[in-house]
């Protein structure tokens, strides 16, 4: 499911991987593109493999990767899964120090809202800058949602909350003057 769009996610490529009992990997052993209303049905067989890899991946989407332990699997009945996942879109965060005093200017901020453990994830720790000029740092987002950060600087002094909706597929800017 393409939960940015509430579709699904057509064109999407799913691939499973089985894993022997020994943890070697056996290879794929089932692949397919899936239709644009999103619904698809896999058989494979069963062999003795320990776990199967699933994979979800289509291009500006955040993967998909799950692991199904063999005793999921039930010889009565299918098993059934449901995945989803969001677009990827872009905050170009940009830092400007209008009037530096010093090389010690210190701007401090910390991510509020936004995309969260993920490869490609900005930090939700706090974030420190210091010195004059610009700086500028893209995170990556979930499509459609708000990012936004709490900063406060020292020179001048101040502080306050931004923030931008993060369209998918698009690269917004959210820039600070300070």
């Amino acid at each position: 499911m393409d939960t940015s769009f509430s579709t699904g996610l057509g064109g999407a490529k799913l691939s499973i991987e089985e894993i022997s009992s020994n943890g070697s990997t056996d290879g794929i052993i089932a692949e397919l593109i899936i239709p644009a209303d999103g619904s698809y049905e896999i058989t494979f067989k069963r062999n003795s493999a320990i776990k199967y890899i699933v994979m979800v991946e289509k291009e500006n989407y955040f993967s998909i990767y799950d692991q199904l332990s063999f005793s999921q699997f039930s010889t009565e009945e299918p098993l059934v899964k449901d995945y989803s996942t969001t677009a990827k879109s872009w905050a170009k965060l940009v830092f400007v120090n209008q009037s530096p005093s010093s090389e010690f200017d210190l701007l401090r901020y910390v991510k509020q809202e936004g995309k969260e453990n993920c490869k490609e994830c900005c930090s939700k720790a706090e974030q420190e800058i210091y010195g004059a000029g610009s700086k500028t740092f893209f995170c990556v987002n979930d499509g459609n949602t708000k990012y936004s950060y709490y900063y406060w600087s020292t020179n001048p002094a101040s502080q306050g909350l931004k923030e931008i909706f993060t369209p998918a597929f698009d690269t917004v800017e959210l820039i600070l003057n300070y």
